[in-house]
Order: C-alpha cells, then sequence, then structure tokens
C-alpha cells in the first residue's frame, strides 16, 4: 500500500525565504502537500481546514513570531510536528 505523503504548513512572511523552504521541502515531501502562509492567521485558517503534521515556522514575523504560534499549536494540535526556522 503506497504512503500518503504528510501535509506540511509552512509559514515565512518574506516571499523570497518562503519560495526557499519551499523548494527545500519540496525535496522530501511532494509540492502540493506543502502548504505555504504568509501570516499567523493563514496559518491558523489552513489548521483549522486540514491534517497538518508537520510546520515549518518562521521565528520574526511581521505582526507576531513563530514561537507564538507554536506555543498556541503545541496546546490546540499536539500532534504537529513543529520546526523553527
Amino acid at each position: 500500500m503506497p504512503q500518503t505523503a504528510i501535509e506540511v504548513l509552512l509559514l515565512d512572511d518574506e516571499p523570497d525565504s518562503l519560495a526557499f523552504s519551499r523548494q527545500a521541502i519540496a525535496r522530501f515531501v511532494p509540492t502540493e502537500s506543502i502548504h505555504c502562509t504568509q501570516t499567523v492567521e493563514e496559518a491558523l485558517e489552513l489548521l483549522q481546514s486540514r491534517p497538518i503534521q508537520m510546520a515549518f515556522l518562521d521565528v520574526e514575523l511581521t505582526h507576531s513570531d513563530g514561537f507564538a504560534l507554536c506555543e498556541y499549536m503545541h496546546r490546540q494540535y499536539p500532534g504537529v510536528a513543529v520546526v523553527i526556522l
């Protein structure tokens, strides 16, 4: 039975960094399984609508930071693995 690709959340408010990270992650995960967001709000909407298994979060965001979202995810989505970029 083929293994299903994991769903990945990628959060970065800088378009160039977002594209670079997406390209790097795409070496291991199909691109259609990588969901890019540029704000915490977009990331939260995605978490509510998709079965995300792994999240890559930028530390410094314009109106927030990756650590705040990481803490929230740890409480609300404990099964999601988080990598801070």
